[in-house]
């Protein structure tokens, strides 16, 4: 379906469409487009001229990107074009889906009611993201914090220890040379540790490009599920917003899979609009995607059903943040524990390891 843009202040007629300018690599960040969003849609809750409007912030805003986007934007409606052609102008500058929503929230004349549910959303979703680099701060920093205390025991406690068990010429136990020859080597252990944490974040930064990576991203402990269901609420609540506001479906399902950056996602949504486009009804075609979740299928089918695929989605988007939460509270719960049990075991074992020697050394010297 063809949305059509109703008469408005912001819509006035125009009799021909410039080819958009190229901003190649110009794109701006989720945070600046949101904040982008965020300005235009204060100045028309408040009734300001937009052109002068946005000049005026952008001449307040730190990142030059989004100077550049107010600025370009502001010069757009200066010369006549409306809105939603100002944003075809700069529309490289803004994330396709972001755009998406931003034009139809003009033409449904309800713009400053879609930013707020979109700021809303990201809102919800930014905490969501907090969340996880917090928990993710704790392992490292543990990691870290042992590689330190290791580093310090060679130097001051278990290199006397080695010094008396090669004065005593001591017979060692497996345990204690594994010990010994471990520490020995701490310095190469701690440059495998920092090689391994950063493949690690290699791997959750490149998760993205990768559908292969990002399967092996899904798999990591505790964090992989975490992670899963945060970008199925993405998508859910980003399609539902674009669904409840007259965004066509096929064009929806591959905007909020593209915002998702999951490769796997992607090609899996294009399968099913492909299917949708063929008259398939769309539950049941996600249903047979076994790359998808079944929830999110029953959901979207119980929505067609209904009529009300938009709500349907949005109730999958807050489904699966409820279980990212319910995921996050219990990594929250275990991580700490978990790793002060392994961090105990781990020193408690160089020291069973140093003591067992020193025992016999002591009976023999009785």
């Amino acid at each position: 379906m063809t949305l059509q843009a109703p008469k408005s202040p912001w819509d006035p007629p125009m009799p021909e469409k410039p080819a958009p300018r190229s901003w190649f690599g110009q794109q701006l960040s989720e945070q600046d487009a949101a904040e982008l969003a965020k300005q235009i849609a204060l100045l028309a809750e408040r009734g300001l001229p937009l052109p002068a409007g946005l000049k005026a912030v952008g001449e307040e805003q730190s990142s030059p990107k989004l100077r550049r986007a107010l600025r370009e934007l502001a010069d757009q409606l200066d010369s006549g074009k409306s809105l939603v052609e100002a944003l075809d102008q700069v529309g490289p500058l803004v994330p396709p889906s972001f755009r998406a929503l931003l034009v139809a929230g003009v033409r449904s004349g309800r713009f400053v009611e879609v930013v707020e549910e979109y700021l809303h959303h990201r809102h919800r979703l930014a905490d969501l993201h907090r969340r996880m680099r917090n928990l993710l701060t704790y392992p490292v920093l543990l990691v870290i914090v042992c590689m330190g205390a290791l580093v310090v025991m060679e130097k001051f406690v278990i290199s006397q220890f080695r010094v008396i068990f090669d004065d005593f010429q001591a017979a060692l136990p497996p345990l204690t040379e594994g010990v010994l020859m471990v520490s020995s080597g701490v310095a190469y252990f701690i440059v495998g540790a920092a090689i391994a944490l950063f493949m690690m974040w290699i791997l959750l930064l490149l998760g993205a490009r990768s559908a292969f990576r990002r399967r092996l991203a899904y798999r990591l402990p505790l964090v992989g599920r975490l992670w899963r269901f945060t970008v199925l609420a993405q998508f859910s609540r980003l399609a539902g917003l674009l669904v409840r506001h007259g965004v066509p479906l096929p064009d929806t399902l591959h905007l909020a899979a593209a915002a998702t950056g999951d490769p796997e996602l992607r090609r899996s949504i294009g399968q099913v609009v492909n299917s949708a486009l063929a008259g398939k009804p769309l539950g049941a075609r996600l249903a047979a995607d076994r790359s998808l979740p079944a929830g999110l299928a029953q959901v979207i089918a119980w929505g067609e059903d209904r009529d009300a695929l938009g709500e349907s989605l949005l109730l999958a988007g807050e489904m699966y943040e409820a279980r990212a939460v319910g995921q996050l509270t219990f990594a929250a719960m275990i991580a700490p524990p978990l790793g002060l049990t392994i961090t105990l075991f781990f020193f408690g074992l160089i020291v069973v390891a140093l003591m067992m020697p020193m025992i016999g050394l002591i009976e023999k010297l009785a």
